[in-house]
């Protein structure tokens, strides 16, 4: 090994303890035993300071490695190489480690949020708010299509409609059943009138007495998709009811729900019995009853302030019965000809609804009105007068109760009657004021 930094050249020492010379000539008067020499000629150096070798000149790496001091074991000087081969490397991963250490701080430091901070996202939109789930309302409470009343029989509710012709001839009073009806329409024929009872909430054991069936009730009935029980029938008339698909009939003799009444005279002494004609039509698959029309129930009613006070109303059926309504409460009570409307029972024909509708009149003895189309109205209920109009566009369509700005007009919850009045006929609405307040001009009105 050479003095002051210079390599000893190959071969410099001749044995243990004995001193070199190196490249330059120079002799270390150190000891260099031969594990010094099996160094890599790199390493193999001496950092022997003396006066007289003067700076080290080398300024190489491996040159400023080196670094002398005394030795503590026997008061003399050694050289000591700084790095062996094994330190090197031992030191060289001890800094890998710190370093991948350092970096896994670092990169925790960076993603790990401070304390008490929240983190964000900033290109995240907010999550939206879910829409709160409305909690359902109580169901609403089951009742009949036609009246509106609540279900007393749930049987009830789901069978059809039934309608019943009855007369109204003077020698067929007084009639039975008509009370519990829970629609019944007044339809003109030659020079009298003739109802169509409708039952479905109710059924009595004795309606009547029974007549025949019409042209106007294959107009009048489809939308509502009946059985029809009537005494019997023209051959035209039945070739007209039969062709219409929506209507099941119920003849005398049929079902088993038919009796004459001994103490009446014929053609006025034919009775009904409901019960087996219910039953019937389910047998036949008649539809469940639907409502035809709007009623009052519990979330929507009839604005009642839009309405005229009135205490009843008169009309007129040409070569026919005179019949008055009078308000009672918030019914209405019939009257014809002057006489209270009483039933075989002595119960007086009351109505929760009047409909006064008019309709055009023709010149057929065997169809007298044409309900198909539309024209005026007026609704007696709650003891008020609404008018309005009404729509019928086929026969199979149910009528449409109209407002004056063309919104339905609901019915009051109860019993209807439907009096199709000509419109050659007359209607007079008496105010609650005056008593003698007029719907339109009399005669004509």
């Amino acid at each position: 090994m050479g003095c002051a930094g210079h390599v000893v050249a190959a071969g410099g020492v001749t044995g243990v303890g004995r001193p070199a010379a190196c490249a330059l000539g120079r002799v270390c008067p150190l000891p260099y035993t031969a594990d010094r020499l099996r160094l890599p000629p790199r390493l193999r150096r001496c950092a022997c300071p003396s006066a007289a070798q003067g700076p080290t000149t080398d300024r190489s790496r491996a040159g400023r490695r080196r670094r002398w001091r005394p030795w503590r074991g026997r008061g003399r000087r050694v050289c000591d190489v700084a790095t062996s081969t094994k330190d090197l490397a031992v030191r060289r991963a001890l800094t890998s480690l710190l370093a991948l250490l350092a970096l896994a701080l670092l990169i925790a430091a960076c993603e790990s949020p401070e304390a008490g901070s929240q983190p964000t996202t900033a290109s995240s939109p907010a999550a939206p708010t879910p829409a709160p789930t409305p909690t359902p309302g109580p169901s609403p409470e089951p009742s009949y299509p036609l009246t509106g009343a609540p279900v007393k029989d749930p049987g009830a509710r789901d069978r059809p409609v039934l309608a019943v012709k009855v007369d109204n001839h003077r020698n067929a009073r007084p009639q039975a059943g008509l009370d519990q009806a829970d629609v019944v329409m007044v339809e003109p024929v030659e020079k009298a009138t003739r109802f169509i009872a409708m039952f479905h909430s109710q059924a009595p054991e004795r309606v009547g007495p029974v007549r025949s069936a019409r042209f106007v009730d294959a107009e009048l009935l489809p939308g509502l998709h009946p059985a029809l029980a009537f005494s019997g029938a023209a051959e035209p008339v039945l070739s007209e009811l039969r062709s219409t698909a929506q209507l099941g009939l119920y003849r005398e003799g049929s079902a088993g729900a038919w009796a004459r009444d001994s103490a009446r005279r014929a053609p006025h002494d034919l009775f009904a019995a409901t019960e087996p004609l219910f039953e019937a039509a389910a047998e036949d698959g008649l539809p469940a009853a639907d409502q035809p029309w709007p009623v009052d129930d519990a979330a929507t009613s009839l604005d009642l302030d839009r309405g005229r006070a009135v205490t009843g109303a008169a009309l007129s059926y040409p070569h026919a019965e005179q019949v008055d309504w009078q308000r009672a409460g918030e019914q209405f009570l019939r009257a014809q000809n002057g006489v209270a409307h009483e039933l075989a029972d002595g119960t007086r024909v009351a109505a929760d609804n009047v409909l006064v509708v008019r309709v055009p009149a023709t010149a057929d003895l065997a169809h007298p009105v044409d309900p198909i189309g539309s024209g005026e109205l007026v609704l007696l209920r709650d003891g008020r007068e609404f008018t309005g109009t009404w729509e019928k566009p086929s026969a199979r369509a149910n009528f449409r109760w109209l407002g004056p700005q063309g919104q339905p007009l609901r019915l009051a919850r109860g019993t209807t009657w439907i009096e199709l009045v000509p419109e050659d006929g007359s209607v007079t609405v008496r105010d609650a004021t005056s008593d003698a307040g007029a719907s339109g001009s009399g005669e004509g009105s």
